[in-house]
């Protein structure tokens, strides 16, 4: 038992000093130890109740603005469940031989793109 004054006590004071009984002397260092340890626990246990015993909100409530545009929200999950076997059957196709376009088409498909993208700019700066 650390005392008030620093000293590890080793029988209670009531009682008279035993001879075999030393009074051991704690350093600062090891009592602030011991008060710290004792403080943590006590924060960890304080913020677990906290956590476990303050009641959270039930539910969501939402915006009149949030019901109009429930409908079109976009869903991560919804989007990976209907895309999931598509994106596994191209990766599955790009395995097979012939499946995958050659250097010159892919140039190709470059240079339409490039093509229709200074269309673009030339038709947007007409207007």
């Amino acid at each position: 038992m650390i005392g008030v004054n620093g000293m590890m006590d080793c029988q209670d004071e009531r009682e008279p000093m035993r001879e075999d009984c030393e009074t051991l002397a704690v350093s600062p260092r090891r009592l602030f130890r011991h008060v710290f340890l004792r403080l943590r626990k006590f924060a960890a246990l304080a913020a677990l109740a906290l956590v476990l015993f303050v009641p959270q909100s039930d539910g969501y409530h939402l915006t009149p603005v949030e019901e109009i545009a429930f409908e079109r929200l976009f869903s991560i999950m919804e989007w990976e469940a209907v895309n999931f076997p598509r994106k596994w059957l191209h990766m599955a196709g790009n395995l097979l031989p012939g499946a995958k376009p050659t250097r010159e088409e892919r140039l190709a498909i470059v240079d339409d793109y490039l093509e229709a993208a200074r269309r673009a700019d030339k038709e947007e700066r007409r207007i």
